[in-house]
């Protein structure tokens, strides 16, 4: 693999990371605060589960929570990284 790719693809699997941490702490946020939510189908459920959290926080505060806004970011960061990886993986064929 060229040399070239390797920050993409450590920012890639960094921010798919912080991707995973940030949904587990909006689901114990979530839990936490009295919602009925389920660790087995947070995979299936996440936005659902997000767009809880936004709504709870921005009640409580007037705009959403942080974990929102970082969830929002790694996800770009990560599809953004994704797409450069590819992209430069088929522009080298």
């Amino acid at each position: 693999m060229n040399t070239a790719l390797n920050p993409f693809l450590t920012v890639l699997l960094l921010s798919a990371v912080w991707m995973i941490v940030c949904m587990a702490r909006i689901y114990d946020y979530l839990r936490r605060r009295g919602e009925k939510v389920s660790f087995l189908w947070l995979r299936w459920r996440f936005f659902d589960y997000l767009n809880r959290y936004r709504r709870i926080t921005t009640a409580e505060y007037g705009r959403p929570g942080t974990l929102y806004y970082q969830f929002i970011a790694s996800a770009a960061l990560a599809l953004l990284c994704a797409l450069t990886f590819v992209l430069v993986l088929l522009s080298r064929r």
